[in-house]
C-alpha cells in the first residue's frame, strides 16, 4: 500500500563509520504513519491523550490489545503475539539506506543492491 506524503520530514545522523541512521522523524510525519497505516492504535492513543490515561497501567494495557490487534489486522496469519517490528521496504534499496537495512534484524524480504 503507497500513500502520497506531502510533507516528510526525517532527523537523520552519522555513526562513527560514517552511514546514516535515523534519529526520528518530523511530528507531522508520523502523525500520518499513525494514521494511515495503524487507525485501530492511533484511534486508542488519541483516545487516551484526551483523558490523560496514557501512563496509567489501564492506559497500557489499551495500548497492547490495539498494537495485537493492529498486528492480527496486518498480518492475518499472525495470532497478534508476534512482538518483533517488522520493516516494509521496496523490493530494491538504492543508496545509503542499504547499510542501516543490513543492520536491522528485523528486515526480511528485501533485496539489497550490492
Amino acid at each position: 500500500m503507497l500513500h502520497a506524503v506531502n510533507q516528510f520530514m526525517v532527523h537523520l545522523t552519522l555513526d562513527d563509520h560514517g552511514e546514516l541512521e535515523l534519529e526520528s522523524l518530523g511530528e507531522d510525519t508520523e502523525d500520518f504513519i499513525r494514521e494511515v497505516a495503524y487507525p485501530i492504535l492511533n484511534k486508542v492513543q488519541v483516545e487516551m491523550i484526551s483523558v490523560e490515561a496514557e501512563e496509567t497501567n489501564a492506559g497500557q494495557k489499551l495500548i497492547a490489545e490495539a498494537v495485537m490487534q493492529e498486528r492480527v489486522r496486518l498480518w492475518p496469519e499472525n495470532d497478534g503475539s508476534d512482538d518483533r517490528s517488522e520493516i516494509f521496504a521496496p523490493n530494491r534499496i538504492p543508496g545509503p539506506c542499504r547499510t542501516a537495512l543490513r543492520r536491522c534484524g528485523n528486515c526480511r524480504n528485501v533485496e539489497l543492491e550490492s
